[in-house]
């Protein structure tokens, strides 16, 4: 059976509600009595780190699927919304951009000027800058899992992808100056 089958036929199934009361077989005190206070662990913070790029790839794989199925992305659009989407997403690490700034502009039908007439120009970076920074954006392969292990050594170096990538790249270039 095709996928596309398989995702209409369970848009036609019935939706089980999901329910969150315990079993007739367990008393509980309340909700407090289940989820103890505590101080977050390394392992805590691992398992939430875990379940947010999980998350990420969910909705990710989500989205791709209803470009492709609604719209007939192939590959290359595919792969260009992805980009994209990784490239907001890094603003927003960043922090060049917020969550309430792009509802905003969302809501304002995607018009600069209805944007900027509501919420004002409140870019911290000028201008001919951000747009010198966008034309030097450079699109790169990685091979599988090396995108973990640049994520994992910018975290230790207290850095963003970016500015870590960056970094590495000036060094490898005063390297090769020598």
């Amino acid at each position: 059976m095709s996928l596309a089958r398989k995702m209409k036929r369970a848009a036609r199934a019935p939706r089980i509600p999901l329910s969150h009361e315990p079993s007739s077989g367990y008393m509980l005190q309340s909700r407090s009595a289940i989820i103890a206070p505590h101080r977050p662990t390394l392992h805590d913070k691992e398992l939430i780190n875990r379940t947010l790029a999980r998350s990420v790839d969910y909705w990710m794989t989500c989205t791709l699927m209803a470009l492709h199925d609604e719209f007939g992305f192939g590959v290359v659009r595919l792969q260009r919304a992805y980009d994209k989407i990784c490239g907001i997403a890094s603003c927003m690490q960043a922090g060049t951009i917020t969550l309430t700034d792009l509802t905003h502009f969302v809501g304002c039908n995607f018009d600069e000027d209805r944007y900027e007439k509501l919420f004002g120009k409140d870019s911290k970076i000028p201008i001919p800058q951000a747009e010198e920074q966008l034309k030097q954006h450079l699109p790169v392969s990685l091979p599988e899992g090396m995108r973990k292990k640049l994520i994992d050594a910018a975290n230790n170096h207290n850095l963003t992808l970016n500015q870590y990538i960056l970094k590495v790249l000036k060094e490898g270039l005063a390297k090769e100056g020598k």
